[in-house]
């Protein structure tokens, strides 16, 4: 009987540290693109709210202040839209802790929102010799 080997893996990028990288040079969050979860920390900060309500509340815990954001114009409503990468190719592609995926690629690129096909531009553009234009480019994923 032979000696069982070893398999070594092609060089691969690792999710995390290309994230990284991008969210490093691009300046953007891929769980919060639009940098909605500051949309009311920002309002407060706008309209000069102390940081305790008159209930002895900080901004997040109170109810005050936030029924105050709800109802003005430039408050929740002028809220971005809450766009977070992650969720988004975990809920189209077959992605589990310890796997290989392609992220982008003639097959599935056009199925993602506009700020997903963004970060995949991105990395295209970052990394041309390691993005095949059918398969997109292949990642390695554990947590």
């Amino acid at each position: 009987m032979t000696k069982l080997k070893k398999k070594i893996f092609e060089p691969v990028f690792i999710f995390n540290e290309l994230i990284n990288f991008l969210e490093n040079k691009y300046k953007f969050n891929h769980r919060d693109y639009l940098n909605s979860n500051n949309h009311f920390i920002k309002w407060c900060d706008k309209h000069k709210l102390p940081l305790i309500d008159e209930k002895g509340k900080e901004r997040n815990e109170s109810n005050i202040f936030f029924e105050m954001y709800k109802s003005a114009i430039d408050g929740e409503k002028k809220c971005p839209e809450h766009q977070d990468f992650w969720h988004v190719i975990t809920e189209e592609e077959n992605i589990y802790n310890g796997c290989f995926f392609y992220l982008g690629g003639t097959f599935s690129y056009n199925k993602y929102p506009k700020f997903v096909q963004k970060i995949i531009y991105l990395i295209k553009k970052e990394f041309p010799n390691d993005y095949d234009e059918e398969k997109g480019i292949k990642i390695w994923v554990e947590w």
